[in-house]
């Protein structure tokens, strides 16, 4: 797409955007016209006006976010970044609305197919992709900071200068320590330095189902008998090939010697050269027909075409890659010419007009001194500062305007004596009068502040002049208008300071300073400082990168070196959810929706600031997400990416990692209040929790251990990490723990319910879902397949087998030899029946086992049983009714 048709997309979203919210007040407009709407609208119509609400933000958001990412002119994207923040924070709210008035009350699986279906939409339309802002090596805030004032003067940063040098002992002890670094290029800087330091490499976690731990001396018996048996298995090949040469040659003898068949060589030379021109045949005209089959396919659009290496290079996808990163770099080179331009603009302007601006503030705050002494009987202000303060003065009311003051007061008074009167009359007059409820929301700041937006937007940039050569890089005239109020603020400084010597200057002058007595300071109460937590005093010593070093050396602090991304795991909607909602039937959380939730609950409020704020304003704070599901079914691999979507900083806490390592007394207290310091210093951050089981165990495990010594096991960590995470973290620190489990049967629902404020069910996928994984992952490990490969019952045969079960039957599978060798031995189902034997499958047993927890742990159980029992209830209503009429 070229700049004009992205400028066409932002026009239109912008457009969206203006209907969208004239559609969240239209409950509001119909109860302004006397309608009691706001109190009649059931649940279900709520929940309909909402989900149309979201669909519509969703896409929007996908517009706003390529206009975003693809736009080269630096101003725009500034514009567009606060609009696209403000669309996400809205999609999040009505999100919460959603789970408020789901079919299923206060259920986080919220199924919209029915909606989609009445507006004929793909369910693909609700993928929130991860922001591609949050993944730039630019800071997502710092372009923002070159046209913000600064907030403190440099009168302040003296008065903190002053401060800190007189306690000697605090200043030489910062100026040893590091200063925690707060953009994410000064982060990553002591990471690698650290690991280079240290010499740290990432040890890649090795799955491998198929190996076994073994000895040299087994290792070398199990080859032993290996070979002597594949000798033998061939010895008795070559045995079974020479019986059978021999029973054929004396069979053709038989045969010559009754007459049946001739020993002539041509008649056996015909007859084999018949044989072969048959087979060949065959094989051209079926592989022609094969050949006729695909191009119609292809024809109606039912398969894809098959690329050669040359169109495989010159394919779409390819070349709109290449495009978009040469946008980026323009990108890069557009905002560094803007860069320099606000510098140049902003010097140039203030050479200009720098000494006509000091001369009408400083005539400005001279005339204010002398109204100040003339109102004050001849007193002088104490500061430059109180010229500012000069409007919130409440000036003298006059006469007229007291007077007018009264007659209000009057006029109330009368009102509700009238009123009284009314509300005085007799009971049996008492008429019973029907309440209109009132529209309380979703007019909340997001909704006013998209409103403002698109007004600015129809204000500065649909009606603008982009023909100019100049404006392709950036818009000058804007650039003054923005540059003038910090013009104007460095000026101020500057002829403050003049006035306060001025204001000094007249002290002297009317003798005031000598005879004016020190007034006597009042003791301020010192206000009492918050104690630290006892954990958090053992390592007040250390500084954060001290800690931050220790935690990598552990291997408690992990870099990676791939990246995850949340587009990796793999999987489809649910499309019968809203059915299976109104049926008792309970259905499991489909993939795309395991991506949603994690993209909305944990990698937008951890990528962004605004965001996490605005959310935790409203509807609190999320700090810790439990996922649960059979092993392989990709809870690790989603705890990665959210780290990675979010440059955040991973600290694994796992039983496996912590085994051994602080060890001494109080040594777990020490461990998490380590990990919880350096992740809220060097947020964002993940807490990662693998085999959390062990962390949070149940009662009947614990009784078993009665006889262990406290401080081992890994559930020694439980009670420091449930206090610093209530007492430590704050709602406004972008840190998350998040716990993984893979055997539910031995972890503590009431803990799991306490500790964790979101639980995801990680299912196996179902047939759709796996028949889609195995054509991914076979194509992935550069395997191909004919199209009568039996796919469809590949996904019907692996039922219960998760994601990673069916990823490591492809690896094993497709070896290197085994791709070379396609071309002349495809593919078959059989090959695949051994690998799967050995990798892991989710048994009836433990399916049960994990809905079973997450029903408890998210009250579905108790909202089943409290249905069971009223419709119990009205059942025995009806029997006792109907023996009564009997």
């Amino acid at each position: 797409m070229s700049n004009a048709s992205y400028d066409l997309q932002w026009a239109e979203t912008m457009g969206n955007i203006a209907e969208a919210v004239k559609l969240e007040n239209y409950p509001k407009e119909l109860n302004e016209k006397k309608k009691p709407i706001g109190g009649t609208w059931s649940s279900d119509e709520w929940f309909a006006h909402f989900a149309l609400l979201y669909i519509k933000y969703v896409d929007m958001y996908r517009k706003l976010e390529a206009c975003y990412d693809q736009m080269i002119h630096p101003q725009k994207r500034l514009d567009i970044r606060p609009a696209l923040e403000l669309l996400v924070i809205r999609i999040l709210e009505i999100k919460e609305k959603l789970i408020e008035h789901n079919r299923r009350p206060h259920s986080t699986l919220v199924h919209l197919d029915d909606v989609l279906m009445d507006l004929k939409l793909d369910p693909r339309v609700l993928e929130i992709p991860v922001p591609r802002w949050l993944r730039d090596n630019m800071e997502p805030d710092e372009h923002l900071k070159l046209l913000n004032l600064e907030e403190k003067s440099e009168e302040t940063k003296e008065k903190k200068t002053k401060k800190t040098a007189t306690d000697s002992k605090k200043a030489t002890k910062a100026a040893e320590e590091p200063k925690v670094p707060q953009t994410l290029a000064e982060k990553n800087a002591w990471y690698d330095k650290i690991i280079e330091e240290n010499k740290i490499q990432e040890e890649e976690e090795v799955t491998e189902p198929f190996a076994y731990e073994m000895d040299i001396v087994m290792a070398i018996r199990l080859i032993q008998k290996n070979e002597r048996g594949r000798q033998w298995r061939r010895r008795l090949l070559q045995i079974i090939s020479i019986r059978r040469r021999a029973l054929k040659d004396a069979e053709t003898k038989r045969r010559i010697r009754e007459g049946l068949e001739t020993s002539s060589v041509t008649e056996k030379d015909n007859k084999a050269t018949l044989l072969i021109q048959k087979r060949l045949k065959g094989l051209i005209a079926r592989a022609k027909i094969e050949k006729m089959r695909q191009e119609e396919l292809q024809f109606l659009g039912m398969m894809e075409k098959t690329m050669t290496k040359e169109e495989k290079l010159n394919a779409t996808p390819l070349k709109i890659k290449a495009i978009e990163d040469k946008r980026k770099k323009e990108q890069e080179d557009a905002y560094a010419d803007f860069k320099n331009a606000i510098t140049r603009i902003k010097d140039a302007k203030k050479l200009n007009e720098e000494f006509d601006i000091r001369d009408k503030m400083y005539d400005e705050r001279m005339m204010w001194i002398i109204d100040y002494r003339r109102d004050h009987g001849g007193k002088l202000p104490k500061s430059a500062a109180e010229f500012y303060k000069r409007a919130d003065v409440a000036k003298p009311k006059t006469e007229e305007e007291l007077a007018a003051e009264e007659a209000a007061k009057k006029a109330k008074k009368g009102k509700k004596d009238t009123k009284a009167k009314k509300t005085t009359k007799k009971k049996g007059d008492k008429k019973e009068v029907k309440k209109e409820y009132l529209w309380t929301g979703p007019t909340t700041d997001a909704v006013i502040q998209l409103q403002n937006a698109t007004d600015k937007y129809s204000q500065v940039w649909e009606k603008k002049d982009e023909t100019s050569e100049d404006f392709t890089k950036y818009d000058k005239e804007m650039i003054k208008e923005q540059v003038t109020p910090l013009i104007d603020h460095e000026i101020e400084l500057e002829v403050d300071k003049l006035i306060e010597a001025e204001l000094a200057n007249l002290e002297l002058q009317e003798g005031k300073k000598k005879k004016k007595k020190k007034p006597k300071k009042k003791k301020k109460k010192k206000a009492k400082a918050k104690k630290l937590p006892a954990a958090l005093k053992l390592i007040s010593k250390k500084s954060t990168y001290e800690l931050l070093n220790e935690l990598f050396v552990l291997g408690v602090a992990k870099k990676f070196s791939k990246p995850f991304r949340v587009s990796e795991f793999l999987g489809d909607y649910n499309y019968i959810g809203s059915i299976e909602d109104m049926s008792k039937h309970v259905n499991d959380t489909s993939l795309a929706q395991i991506r949603s939730m994690v993209t909305e609950w944990g990698i937008l409020p951890l990528g962004s600031k605004s965001i996490h704020e605005t959310i935790t304003r409203n509807y609190g704070s999320i700090k810790s997400m439990l996922f649960m599901g059979p092993q392989g079914s990709g809870k690790t691999m989603m705890a990665k990416a959210m780290a990675s979507e979010t440059y955040s900083l991973f600290l694994d806490v796992s039983p496996a990692i912590i085994e051994n390592i602080y060890t001494e007394k109080k040594g777990e207290d020490k461990l998490v209040a380590t990990v919880m310091r350096v992740a809220k210093e060097l947020q964002p951050a993940v807490i990662y929790i693998d085999e959390c089981e062990m962390v949070f165990p149940a009662k009947k495990k614990a009784k078993k251990k009665k006889g262990a010594k406290k401080g081992k096991g890994a559930s020694r960590i439980k009670s420091q990490l449930s206090k610093l995470k209530k007492s430590y973290l704050k709602k406004e620190d972008r840190v998350l723990i998040v716990g993984c489990t893979n055997t539910v049967d031995e972890m503590s629902v009431t803990d799991a319910q306490k500790f964790f404020d979101v639980h995801i069910n990680f299912p196996y996928p179902d047939s759709l879902n796996r028949k889609k994984l195995w054509g991914t992952f076979i194509v992935e490990n550069g395997g191909a397949m004919r199209l009568s490969f039996p796919i469809s019952t590949l996904g019907h045969i692996t039922e219960g087998y998760t994601t990673g079960s069916i990823k490591l039957a492809c690896e094993k599978v497709l070896t290197e030899q085994r791709i070379v060798a396609l071309k002349n031995r495809p593919l078959l189902l059989s090959e695949f029946i051994g690998p799967l034997s050995a990798t892991y499958t989710t048994s009836a047993g433990e399916y049960q086992a994990f809905k079973t927890f997450y029903d408890k742990v998210t009250g579905e159980f108790k909202r089943r049983e409290a249905e069971a029992k009223a419709k119990g209830q009205a059942t025995d209503d009806k029997k006792k009714k109907a023996k009564k009429g009997k």
